[in-house]
């Protein structure tokens, strides 16, 4: 397939169902330069001012889950993370000739990942929805579909499990012959061979380290609101205690 016969093509084509922190703003970036752009990543949200998040919470609450997935989808040629990652079934009902990645990581690894960084920005944005309304309808969607959806409220308890548990919820869901399984830092050669694209010249992407999540965030934050946040993170390091300490239930 070449990149204009990509660019052709209608409708969802690539879904990536890999959770939050196992390298899915790398993979959109890479989409896009696959050709399979536009890619929707829950930064395409924080980019929009978060009003997709009212939709996607219907979707969490099993409203016409599918259509209203084709509604947010409509212009976008693939996806990956939060929120699409939890939402298999529908995803694949709305899209059921589209090609599937799962992306992986040992489970460990993955844990700490998330609780140096959207676990801990979670309790941030609970301080911030007070005042900010892309955080208020960010943290609502989190709290419900994540810490006490995927989670049941103990994310500590069932954070490894839960995570090998969704890998294998996509693999029943997603035919064989549709599905990658694809492990962080691999590269392009199996997905291109997959997706049916040559191999760019160009290294694969490496973005949102954990060291850099912060700043993503940082930089959907208005900027009236920078003292504010920079005073609830002043708090927590003095105190050892607030908004990192927030329970995810």
């Amino acid at each position: 397939m070449s990149s204009q016969d990509v660019a052709n093509s209608p409708s969802m084509q690539v879904v990536n169902f890999g959770l939050g922190r196992t390298g899915s703003l790398s993979f959109s970036e890479a989409m896009e330069i696959l050709g399979f752009g536009p890619c929707y990543h829950m930064k395409t949200i924080m980019q929009t001012g978060g009003k997709d998040f009212d939709t996607w919470m219907r979707i969490q609450r099993g409203e016409n889950p599918v259509e209203n997935l084709k509604t947010i989808l409509t212009s976008y040629k693939s996806a990956a993370d939060y929120p699409i990652a939890l939402y298999p079934e529908a995803c694949f009902a709305a899209y059921p000739n589209a090609k599937y990645v799962i992306s992986v990581r040992p489970a460990a690894e993955w844990k700490l990942s998330v609780q140096n960084t959207i676990h801990r920005a979670t309790s941030f944005m609970y301080w911030m929805s007070w005042v900010w309304p892309l955080g208020s309808r960010a943290y609502a969607w989190v709290q419900e579909a994540i810490w006490n959806g995927q989670f049941e409220g103990k994310f500590e308890e069932n954070a490894e499990q839960k995570f090998e548990e969704h890998t294998e919820r996509v693999k029943r869901v997603v035919p064989e012959g549709q599905l990658l399984v694809f492990q962080v830092g691999e590269g392009w050669e199996r997905l291109c061979k997959f997706l049916e694209v040559p191999v760019p010249e160009v290294p694969y992407p490496h973005s949102n380290a954990s060291t850099s999540f912060g700043q993503m965030i940082w930089a959907h934050l208005p900027k009236h609101l920078w003292p504010v946040w920079a005073a609830i993170i002043s708090v927590d390091k003095y105190l050892g205690s607030g908004p990192s300490k927030v329970k995810m239930s």
